[in-house]
């Protein structure tokens, strides 16, 4: 989890995205496992998403990220004012010293809205409130649970300025190579922070306005096509979810992003075959009959079929299916548009500064980064705020 900083909480997505990295884990390490034993926690991250990060990363994640705008939005929409805010804040901490589920947290309240989700997810924003575990896996009805009675002790504070900068070279190192304009776009920041905490990483820069962690470029060098290599990523991966919509293309052809994207940006269940988009898939079913449905662009080689049937049975028995039927279709190409030639990719604008260059240009693997990449060993990580 760390060497991606992250996974969605949303669930099955987060468990199946870290299945794509560790195959041989088991559902109640990735889920119950961690939650459990405090080592990692769920909080509003990245575009005030919730993602489930490793414990000893969450202040400086939180920090980084944080945005009670909309969470107080929320709250007035709600006909919920300062001051109710506040004395239903002190209501629930008191009222979850252990994980409740919400209706039982709505009924140790004195005078509780009709809707308490304004209010949990403003506290939850603070970090004063985590959210905890759900019945299983498939689910997200969470339990909710104060941070200072869960953990032990309440979230670090720590200046945004100082963990965004943090947060840039974390990216850098599980995304890299990438742009000013992934980085805010993935974090949900300002341009301008982005460019600033990036530059204070003094990042080494490539070709076309790409960027990597000075620490990487050796290990940037040994990357090697990912042959026979296949992941079932699910919907809202922290891969397909790392970049701008521009930088994409590293893993999908411009024409099949209407496929692999909802209208919001979120993307969807995609199959990665060697390190590119080749098809979609979902699964239906309930109890342990799983259906997994594969939809394929290309039909693959003998080879490749058998890493993707081998891929969809250890999800489905990770998603405690004791029976798992594969339903496998070719579907048509959406068609590829005349291609014109772009050019090249520029750093966002950012007034009189401008981003550090080095006197050597070096162009980028044709790799890029994948699903289970291993980064090399001995590299030292950026101090935690």
């Amino acid at each position: 989890m760390q060497s991606v900083i992250g996974v969605s909480s949303h669930n099955p997505a987060g468990p199946l995205s870290l299945l794509a990295r560790v195959p041989r884990l088991l559902k109640g390490a990735a889920v119950e496992g961690v939650i459990s034993t405090k080592r990692a926690a769920r909080i509003p991250a990245m575009r005030q998403k919730v993602f489930m990060v490793p414990m000893e990363t969450a202040p400086a994640v939180l920090a980084a990220t944080r945005n009670e705008a909309p969470y107080r939005s929320a709250l007035r929409r709600a006909g919920i004012n300062e001051e109710d805010y506040k004395n239903l804040r002190r209501e629930v901490l008191l009222a979850a010293g252990f994980p409740k589920t919400v209706d039982e947290i709505h009924d140790a309240l004195r005078s509780a809205p009709e809707d308490l989700a304004p209010v949990l997810n403003a506290m939850c924003s603070e970090g004063v409130l985590l959210r905890i575990k759900s019945p299983n896996i498939r689910s997200n009805d969470f339990t909710y649970a104060a941070t200072k009675v869960w953990v032990g002790k309440e979230m670090k504070n720590i200046p945004q300025d100082q963990a965004l900068a943090w947060l840039a070279g974390e990216y850098l190192t599980a995304f890299g190579p990438v742009t000013y304009e992934d980085f805010a776009w993935w974090a949900g920041v300002k341009p301008d922070d982005a460019a600033n905490a990036l530059d204070a990483q003094d990042p080494a820069s490539l070709a076309d306005g790409l960027m990597i962690h000075r620490r990487d470029e050796r290990a940037l060098d040994g990357t090697r096509p990912h042959l026979g290599r296949v992941s079932l990523l699910p919907k809202l991966d922290c891969y397909t979810m790392g970049y701008a919509p521009t930088g994409r293309a590293r893993f999908i052809h411009s024409s099949l992003l209407p496929v692999g994207y909802d209208g919001v940006g979120n993307a969807q269940p995609l199959v990665l075959i060697e390190g590119e988009v080749h098809g979609t898939w979902s699964f239906r079913g309930a109890g342990d009959r799983i259906t997994i449905a594969i939809q394929l662009y290309d039909a693959p080689g003998p080879r490749l079929q058998a890493a993707l049937e081998d891929e969809a049975n250890l999800v489905g028995g990770f998603l405690e299916a004791s029976s798992v039927t594969i339903e496998q279709e070719r579907v048509a190409r959406p068609a590829r548009k005349t291609a014109v030639k772009a050019p090249p990719r520029k750093a966002l604008k950012r007034g009189s500064q401008k981003p550090a260059r080095r006197k050597t240009v070096r162009r980028r693997s044709p790799s890029g980064s994948s699903p289970r990449r291993t980064r090399a060993s001995g590299q030292r990580r950026t101090p935690r705020p």
